[in-house]
């Protein structure tokens, strides 16, 4: 289902659940982690992205004082063939206290959704809509 959005409306929606697939937003643009800190997420440390199938990186760090990690691939394409998979697998292991990750190790928090944004997965802790708001900021 594609939503039409004109420029000053904001970006298209794809899909607006993870259950019925992930929230996809600007699927021709391209991002670096640069572009994300420059719309305010805060960098962490860079993950080791062999560890997630066709990333060409992979970032951890936060936005409104919650987690949110990025995997960032060659396209939307390599995004939503290589790392939904894995986004789900994470999301669907939660356990309210203790999550394990591949990426990260053992934390004490979980991520609870996911969504696609052109190149890029994101993670994020308790909502899509923290991810939605660090989206917005994106040049």
């Amino acid at each position: 289902m594609m939503a039409c959005g004109s420029d000053s409306a904001g970006p298209a929606v794809l899909s607006e659940s993870v259950d019925e697939g992930p929230l996809i937003v600007r699927a021709d643009d391209t991002f670096t982690v640069d572009s994300f800190v420059r719309a305010g997420w805060k960098n962490n440390k860079q993950l080791d992205e062999s560890l997630l199938d066709g990333t060409t990186s992979a970032w951890y760090g936060f936005f409104n004082q919650l987690d949110i990690e990025l995997w960032i691939y060659e396209t939307n394409e390599a995004a939503a063939s290589m790392g939904v998979l894995t986004a789900k697998a994470a999301v669907d292991r939660q356990s309210g206290v203790i999550k394990e990750f591949a990426n990260v190790g053992t934390h004490s928090f979980g991520y609870a959704d996911y969504m696609l944004v052109g190149n890029v997965l994101m993670m994020c802790e308790r909502e899509v809509s923290t991810c939605e708001a660090l989206v917005a900021q994106l040049d």
